[in-house]
């Protein structure tokens, strides 16, 4: 099983303005997706809307998860993906429900080369990813 660890976590300018937003009752927009990429050309930004290149197949594409809450404000989406061909991960975020590409942006991680997750076929990565209130 292949490990890595984030080392840029952002939550984007687009995904705070919907929390503020969900927040105070006004909208309501349930962020479900967990998508994986394979950009290589920069750090997350808070401007970012998407990934810089997703991943759209070797059993890595866009899963739909229902992400868990606790009583401190933490929601963590968690999946175990399973690669059908030779990949390496370098990124991965967080979007508005369904497999819209590419929904809304909430959260964008870059693992930074040195954490690139390097999976065979037949790989199993297992992908958590924790935010605050």
């Amino acid at each position: 099983m292949a490990r890595g660890t984030a080392t840029v976590k952002i939550v984007t300018t687009v995904g705070k303005v919907y929390k503020q937003a969900d927040l105070i009752g006004q909208v309501q927009i349930p962020f479900t997706t967990i998508a994986l990429g394979i950009g290589t050309s920069a750090d997350a930004v808070v401007a970012d809307t998407g990934l810089q290149s997703e991943i759209v197949d070797s059993g890595l594409a866009r899963v739909v998860v229902v992400p868990t809450g606790d009583n401190a404000g933490v929601m963590t989406w968690a999946y175990t993906f399973t690669a059908t061909a030779a990949k390496t991960i370098s990124e991965m975020g967080i979007f508005s429900t369904g497999m819209t590409y590419p929904g809304v942006g909430y959260i964008h991680i870059t693992l930074g080369s040195s954490n690139d997750v390097v999976l065979a076929a037949g790989d199993s990565f297992r992908v958590v990813i924790t935010d605050a209130e």
